[in-house]
């Protein structure tokens, strides 16, 4: 997480009006998603939390099969949902 703050101090230095979405590729990590939620500013830095959306989605449908651990197109397509109300809730 230190690694991520850093990154996000650069980021704003570099671009001050920028805006930069972060989310975790596991949201059940709830360790690492305690370090990089304080990271959200929600004026420049959005923090995508998706971990209450993933606990909706039942456990077998979570990913694509037994053999294949990748998300499952309903996962992506709830986090393309939560992006989106990122997006659509960003002030110009």
């Amino acid at each position: 997480a230190r690694h991520i703050a850093s990154f996000r101090e650069t980021f704003l230095k570099r671009n001050p009006d920028g805006m930069l979405i972060l989310q975790l590729t596991n949201p059940l990590q709830d360790q690492l998603r305690a370090c990089i939620l304080p990271l959200h500013d929600g004026k420049h830095v959005f923090f995508n939390d998706w971990s209450d959306t993933m606990r909706e989605v039942p456990v077998d449908r979570r990913q694509v099969s037994d053999e294949d651990s990748h998300w499952s197109s309903e996962v992506h397509r709830e986090v393309a949902g939560s992006i989106l109300e990122i997006l659509e809730g960003i002030q110009p």
